[in-house]
């Protein structure tokens, strides 16, 4: 569809295919609720139209937006006391050994729990990074560079298909076959991976 048809559409409206997609907008509702009644009944009780839908759905998309943002912060306090809890159990772990230590005991019985102290084997503590020789730098492993591949794949396919387009033109069947076959030598598609159909990108602005 071109972007001049879809501007059409974004301004005409056609009540034949807003009832269209509204049914079908309905069905999808029904089917990611996946048989919540209450689910179903909250989402389209009294939803009989297409814009009231739409607002319907903005609502609880808005919804959803806020509770995601409150996990996200009350997960983020989780983890925070997770680590002061890690921290706290470290802490306490380097005294009992410490004491331990000092008493000379390798073993101590309670009646909440039995500790056994071992000797483990000496550790290195990094204070300056920079200082470290590059020999003792790990590199991380290799990751595909999807934005350059997909500028990549999308530039070849176009010089693909306006080569194919020109050999196409050639009217002497043997010299078109043979300018067919040379561009895939010479243009050949880039292995690994498949071009999708794309899609539609929903950008919501509020206020």
């Amino acid at each position: 569809m071109s972007k001049a048809k879809k501007a059409t559409y974004s301004v005409v409206r056609d009540a034949e295919r807003e009832l269209q997609a509204l049914t079908v907008l309905r069905a999808q509702i029904a089917e990611m609720a996946d048989g919540d009644e209450d689910t179903i009944r909250d989402t389209l009780e009294g939803e009989a139209d297409f814009d009231t839908l739409f607002n319907r759905l903005l609502e609880e998309e808005a919804q959803d937006q806020a509770l995601m943002k409150g996990l996200k912060l009350h997960i983020d306090t989780l983890s925070d006391r997770k680590s002061r809890f890690e921290k706290r159990i470290n802490t306490l772990r380097d005294l009992l050994a410490n004491a331990m230590d000092i008493a000379g005991l390798k073993k101590w019985e309670g009646p909440v729990a039995t500790i056994s102290l071992s000797e483990k084997a000496a550790s290195i503590t990094v204070t300056e990074e920079a200082d470290v020789p590059t020999a003792y730098w790990k590199q991380p492993d290799p990751v595909v560079d999807k934005r350059a591949l997909n500028t990549a794949v999308m530039a070849r396919e176009a010089e693909r298909a306006a080569a194919i387009e020109e050999a196409r033109k050639i009217e002497d069947e043997e010299e078109r076959q043979h300018r067919l076959d040379a561009i895939e030598t010479e243009l050949p598609p880039i292995p690994g991976v498949v071009i999708g159909n794309g899609g539609w990108s929903v950008t919501i602005r509020r206020g």
